[in-house]
């Protein structure tokens, strides 16, 4: 029994697909030139204006992230959240604001305590002031300003995307990769200087590492190995006596 006999969904597919594959072989320098012209203008159109493969979705929410001074403590942290969440609030379009500050209580998001993650949620569309859009609506940056903070506006989904894909909130991103955390902070405040002057980079912000509650650990490595042959060899010297 043949395919398109099998399934009679098929058949119009297969009546299609014959005539196209049949001509195809028998002039294979067109087809191959025909390819090529199909390509080469996937390529060059709309170029200027579509950079992504895929543009970027309407999400229905909006996904807001401050970023504050690594050596915040969490009074601090919670008061801004709340400031900004209430900003946010008093916009007409906002139905509801939801803010987690720091990491969950998990080991996959090691957030830090200067980071904060606030979900925005929108009424529908039709509930809007007259002539308002998302593009006008998002970001809210006056509202919510405040001095040593970095505001960033994204979605919820593409933001999780972006940091699973590269680490960065954001769909282009600088890494500055070395030892000494001073260095560090010094060559992306440059590299941020640097890309602020470019034409279409409208938020541009270095990261900060230094300041934050690192702790460096030191391991002895003859104790450490002298205190795991005492547990595993109770009453015995390591050179075998007692």
């Amino acid at each position: 029994m043949r395919g398109e006999d099998a399934n009679p969904l098929m058949r119009p597919l297969v009546w299609l697909y014959r005539p196209v594959l049949g001509a195809a072989l028998r002039h294979p320098a067109v087809t191959l030139v025909a390819a090529a012209v199909v390509f080469a203008g996937c390529g060059c159109a709309d170029s200027s204006d579509r950079p992504e493969f895929m543009p970027p979705l309407n999400e229905g929410d909006l996904m807001f992230m401050p970023v504050t001074d690594p050596a915040i403590g969490l009074s601090q942290a919670i008061e801004i959240a709340k400031r900004q969440n209430a900003a946010i609030a008093r916009v007409s379009e906002v139905a509801g604001v939801v803010a987690k500050i720091a990491r969950a209580e998990t080991s996959t998001d090691p957030a830090p305590v200067n980071m904060t993650e606030t979900v925005v949620s929108l009424k529908p569309p039709t509930q809007w002031r007259a002539g308002m859009t998302r593009r006008s609506l998002s970001p809210i940056d006056a509202a919510t300003a405040l001095p040593g903070v970095a505001n960033i506006w994204t979605q919820p989904i593409i933001n999780r995307i972006n940091m699973l894909t590269t680490g960065i909130r954001s769909e282009v991103g600088v890494k500055v990769f070395g030892s000494d955390l001073k260095v560090l902070e010094d060559r992306a405040r440059t590299i941020a200087e640097r890309l602020r002057g470019i034409s279409g980079a409208a938020d541009v912000y270095a990261e900060q590492v230094s300041g934050a509650p690192y702790l460096d650990i030191k391991v002895n490595r003859e104790a450490a190995a002298r205190y795991a042959w005492r547990r595993h060899h109770p009453g015995r010297h390591r050179d075998g006596g007692r």
